[in-house]
């Protein structure tokens, strides 16, 4: 004979419809614990490749951005190199000196006003800092 401890006053009969209706309800349970722990462990691998991804995109990001600065210094040289090209078949002293003062100028604003650096793999930069860079001081200062 079932015994019904928690409603004493069903039958026979329903005291096994209610112990079988019961068990169901905890299969049921049993199979939503076990839906939310593989949803939980989808959210945390769906975080981890999500945090892969953004630190591949970081780093990408960063290639672009360190291409772009020597595609944009390349295009300076090459403008330079045109210019001077250009200039080639001028003969009048006057202009030929005017044009050397201006790529002297150029070339000195570059070296006191460009410091170059190298990216370092832990993400810090190491500078070519070179006299010309102290613009009056000692670099050891």
């Amino acid at each position: 004979m079932l015994q019904n401890r928690i409603r004493p006053d069903l039958n026979e009969n329903d005291a096994q419809q209610d112990l079988i209706a019961r068990n169901e309800l905890e299969k049921y349970i049993f199979d939503i614990e076990n839906a939310i722990k593989n949803l939980d462990q989808q959210i945390v691998d769906a975080e981890q490749e999500n945090e892969e991804l953004e630190a591949k995109y970081s780093a990408y990001g960063q290639k672009i951005s360190d291409i772009m600065i020597k595609l944009s210094t390349k295009k300076c040289r090459i403008q330079i190199r045109r210019s001077i090209l250009d200039q080639r078949e001028e003969t009048d002293p006057a202009k030929v000196n005017e044009l050397l003062f201006q790529f002297e100028e150029t070339r000195r604003m570059l070296l006191q006003q460009v410091v170059q650096g190298n990216a370092q793999p832990d993400g810090t930069y190491r500078w070519k800092v070179r006299k010309e860079h102290a613009m009056g001081a000692s670099i050891k200062e």
